[in-house]
């Protein structure tokens, strides 16, 4: 990875329409070399270097999966701790919406989606969600991803303009669940909700096209070293 995801200027902040103290957000810059230790962290690891190890990080992350009896309800990932007095709706939509931020930063340093995915798809299923899909506690009990609650009843997420999405903002809703949104390049397209929001796309198109010159610039490179 090349650059870290932009620091939040105030580290921490209640979600919009949370119930005051119920619901809280900190972001932080990880460890982009050991993204899983900064999660770690935010489980309550308090060892000031990264495991070192596959084995050393499983060893690690157990005995905090085990304790989180006395943390209640909270999401941790890379680049957030999101914590809750409660179980709700809105703090499955708190935490999806930092996943789904740690998600796009992926795709854009990367330059695609598909590498990120190459990437986890060897991973175990711990090492994965210190990763990339985060770490979910509720009421004490570890749940794995694929048994998170479904937050799309939750009032929050039913207008998603105003939001970024990797390079994009939304600027309004369209008919069929599409939203109209700008890149920072200065474009303009049409994307599908559910695929700003799993990641899928973050940019007009400008990261694949940037991709493709880097590749392009690499081949001319090595064309012009063995000329």
């Amino acid at each position: 990875m090349h650059s870290n995801p932009a620091p939040v200027s105030a580290p921490t902040q209640n979600e919009p329409g949370a119930r005051p103290q119920r619901i809280q957000v900190v972001r932080t810059n990880p460890d982009i070399n050991h993204p899983e230790f900064t999660t770690l962290q935010h489980l309550g690891y308090d060892g000031t270097t990264p495991p070192g190890s596959l084995q050393r990080t499983l060893e690690a992350v157990f005995p905090l999966l085990r304790s989180q009896h006395k943390q209640g309800t909270r999401f941790a990932n890379p680049c957030a701790l999101v914590t809750a007095t409660t179980p709700s709706t809105e703090f499955i939509a708190a935490a999806r919406r930092e996943q789904h931020r740690w998600w796009s930063w992926l795709n854009e340093a990367f330059y695609s989606s598909t590498r990120v995915k190459r990437m986890i798809r060897h991973m175990d299923s711990i090492s994965r969600q210190l990763h990339f899909t985060g770490v979910m506690i509720i009421n004490g009990k570890h749940v794995r991803p694929n048994q998170w609650p479904d937050s799309r009843d939750s009032p929050q997420e039913t207008s998603p303009v105003g939001q970024v999405f990797g390079r994009l903002t939304v600027k309004s809703e369209l008919q069929g669940g599409f939203c109209h949104c700008q890149c920072h390049c200065g474009k303009t397209t049409d994307v599908h909700r559910k695929h700003l929001r799993s990641g899928g796309t973050s940019s007009c198109g400008c990261l694949r096209a940037e991709y493709d010159q880097r590749l392009q610039d690499k081949k001319l490179t090595r064309a012009w070293l063995h000329s």
